[in-house]
Formats: structure tokens, sequence, C-alpha cells
């Protein structure tokens, strides 16, 4: 069914002589592993490009206590700030208005040859990667539309990592999901030979994701260690 197969103590059945990836992700993923566990790899990713934009309402995240009254007043003020509404003046409403058009048509497109980006819905095991990747969206009021992050491959467990971020405070990589070994690995069907940048991971319950890697390098790197 895939590249993983459940092995006692989390012995890997392909082993790799150093981990793979930036030095920094490698640095952020380290962080998240637990006793007697070792790093094959961290690399960044996204989910592919053609799948749902935007999760539905019932799967997007609640913000807590952030999404109290609190929330609203900053959402109302920040649209009276005057830098809020320059968008309207210089007529980019109009731009995004055909950008959202040129990115549906372009997805039209290519859908009948793309070979799919996923099965199972959102009840699946892959569709809750879809919503731990899309959820990642804190710093938006609507949020369920974040596409990248950080995957990372151990001798123990695949780890669904968010990018670490900032430049005055660093903000560290958090743990989105994560699936044991034996659960997940790559999907043996193969997608079509172009789409040089894509690796497909596939589930324990038959479900499966495409994922969209930096670099062809990135994805032949992941393809490898996933076995």
């Amino acid at each position: 069914m895939n590249g993983y197969e459940p092995a006692a103590g989390g012995t890997p059945l392909h082993q790799v002589p150093a981990a793979i990836g930036p030095p920094e992700l490698l640095h952020e993923a380290g962080a998240h592993l637990g006793p007697g566990e070792r790093l094959l790899a961290a690399l960044p990713a996204a989910v592919d490009d053609l799948l749902p934009p935007r999760l539905p309402r019932k799967h997007r995240a609640r913000k807590g206590t952030d999404a109290g009254p609190g929330t609203v007043v900053r959402v109302v003020a920040g649209w009276f700030f005057p830098s809020s509404w320059g968008w309207i003046f210089a007529g980019d409403s109009l731009f995004t208005l055909l950008g959202r058009g040129y990115r549906r048509l372009y997805r039209a497109l290519r859908r009948p040859t793309h070979g799919g980006s996923w099965s199972g819905g959102y009840p699946g095991s892959a569709g809750g990667l879809l919503v731990a990747v899309r959820n990642n969206t804190p710093e938006m009021p609507l949020g369920g539309e974040n596409d990248d992050f950080v995957l990372a491959v151990t001798t123990h467990r695949l780890l669904v990592l968010s990018e670490p971020w900032g430049i005055h405070e660093r903000v560290p990589a958090r743990q989105l999901a994560a699936y044991p070994r034996g659960t997940c690995g790559r999907r043996r069907e193969a997608h079509p030979a172009r789409q040089k940048y894509r690796t497909d991971l596939e589930f324990a319950d038959a479900t499966w994701i495409a994922l969209r890697m930096k670099t062809p390098q990135d994805a032949a790197a992941l393809t490898a260690v996933l076995g």
C-alpha cells in the first residue's frame, strides 16, 4: 500500500547516512524528536495547488478566546484605518477579482491531466493533513487558506510542522500533525512523470494526498527516504 511497514522499535527499513534538508529546518524538526527517535529528513513542502484553496467553514479552526468581541473590534478598526481603504481607491479590488478568475480558469484547464490531488475527502487521513496545514493561519481572521509547511521524516513518525518565521523575534516550528510509521508512506500509484515537483502520500485508510515540493531535488529526496 505504501512505503512504510510496521517495524519493531521504530527501526526504519530504509537507512540514510545523514538527515536530508536545509540545516535550519533540520534544527527545527530536531526539537520535536522523542527518545530514541532519529531524524531522516526535514523539507519545505506545500499541499498541491489543485486542492481546494480554502477549507469549508465547518473544518476551519476556531480562534478560541481570540474569536470573541475583541476580534470583531480589531477587524472593524482595521477596516476603518486609512491604509485599509487604499486598495479600493487604487482599483485593486478589480485586480483581485480578475486574479481569482484567472486562478480558477488555470485550475480548470489543468485538472483533467493532473492525475488527481487527493482521495477520501476531509474525513479521511489525507483530508486531516490538508485541514491541519490549511488551518495554520492564526494571523488571518478567516483562516483555512495556508499552503506551506515542513515535512519531517523520522525513524518513528512522519511529522507535519509549521514553517518557522520571524525576523526580529523568531517563531519556532509547531507540530500540526503526526503519523506513526506503518500508517503512511509514499503512494505506489505513480502520478504523471512531468510533475517533477510532486510527491504523493498514502495512508492506511487508503486515502492519499499530493504534495508540492519546493524543488525536483526535494521531491526525489523525499521519495528516496520514504522508500
